[in-house]
């Protein structure tokens, strides 16, 4: 799949830089913006990622703990992988 995705991307830039200079009416530049979207997600999928990844990334440290809403501060205490370990930040650690 990763193979297959580079590709893509690479025959996407090329068929895209062609429009650039040869104006076709969108003609090459709309497949080569589609070859170039495929093979992004050809490519991120074969190398072991997906759209969920942007999705969750990040995980209360203490799953017992105050609940932390969307717009809350948080302090990050831990990093494994791509997942952030994360708690409600108290007053004292907020810049004024």
């Amino acid at each position: 799949m990763t193979a297959i995705g580079i590709a893509l991307l690479v025959v996407g830039v090329i068929v895209v830089l062609v429009e650039a200079h040869v104006p076709s009416l969108g003609m090459l530049g709309g497949p080569g913006v589609v070859a170039l979207s495929v093979g992004a997600v050809l490519a991120v999928a074969g190398l072991g990622g997906g759209i969920a990844l942007g999705l969750v990334n990040a995980r209360p440290s203490h799953p017992e703990g105050e609940e932390i809403q969307q717009g809350d501060k948080v302090v990050v205490e831990r990093v494994s992988g791509l997942t952030l370990g994360v708690r409600k930040a108290e007053g004292w650690e907020l810049i004024a």
